[in-house]
């Protein structure tokens, strides 16, 4: 029920029903026990992300705090870790920190970025990027299987707080660590979610060629992980022109 109103645009009341659900997990003393664990899980899940929809922040964090104590997985925090970041972004707008303690949770997931990487470390992994593609040109990835990736959708956080925050040589080498991913995984998964990092980043880098290789970076980034549809790569395209 909290999904269809959800779905039908009725916050208020998706998030009560969540609230009721858990009362009623906690009151009788099963919320976490192996029987009703998946059930708690996917309602403080649904919990965090209603209350960051509603800018309800601080109550966001004690969800997302229940989340990462009590979850067993890391795949099982990627919503919680994902969403701390937002709610640094979209309250205070602290894109600096988003962008370091995003780098320190990706650490978890096997992505070594360090917080200021030098020139010995970007041409290391430009290397590991150029041999992930194999010769193949970019537009390769535009051919990759779609689906969603809650994993993706943290990388993607954290390469906004790093845009917004200066952090050009960390978003760069976020952007080759996800092509590498992308390529490396059996089953391929895209996301479009990356589209808002091209449109964000545009009109930054569009009076400042200097910027200019960044910029094609993350046009290829969005394009590597968009629905190949023209609807969608249309302003990709564009941005791809606008950096020229």
């Amino acid at each position: 029920v909290s999904h269809l109103a959800r779905n039908s645009g009725a916050l208020g009341k998706e998030n009560a029903l969540v609230h009721k659900g858990l009362e009623r997990l906690k009151a009788a003393g099963i919320a976490w026990t192996k029987d009703y664990y998946e059930l708690t899980r996917q309602l403080y899940d649904a919990l965090l992300v209603s209350e960051y929809s509603s800018g309800a922040y601080d109550a966001a964090r004690v969800a997302i705090d229940e989340v990462v104590q009590n979850a067993k997985t890391p795949d099982e925090k990627l919503i919680a870790h994902t969403h701390c970041v937002m709610c640094l972004m979209s309250e205070t707008s602290e894109y600096s920190r988003g962008a370091e303690e995003g780098l320190e949770i990706l650490s978890k997931y096997g992505f070594d970025i360090p917080q200021s990487p030098t020139k010995t470390v970007m041409a290391k992994e430009e290397m590991k990027y150029k041999l992930a593609l194999r010769n193949r040109s970019i537009s390769y990835l535009t051919t990759l299987s779609i689906q969603d990736d809650s994993l993706l959708a943290l990388c993607q956080q954290i390469n906004i707080c790093a845009m917004y925050s200066g952090k050009l040589d960390v978003m760069k080498l976020l952007t080759w660590k996800i092509i590498q991913y992308v390529l490396k995984k059996d089953d391929v998964k895209r996301s479009n979610e990356f589209a808002t990092t091209a449109q964000a980043l545009n009109p930054r880098i569009r009076d400042d060629k200097s910027n200019y290789v960044q910029s094609v970076m993350v046009v290829c980034y969005a394009m590597c992980l968009l629905q190949p549809f023209r609807s969608l790569t249309d302003p990709f395209l564009q941005s791809y022109k606008d950096c020229k």
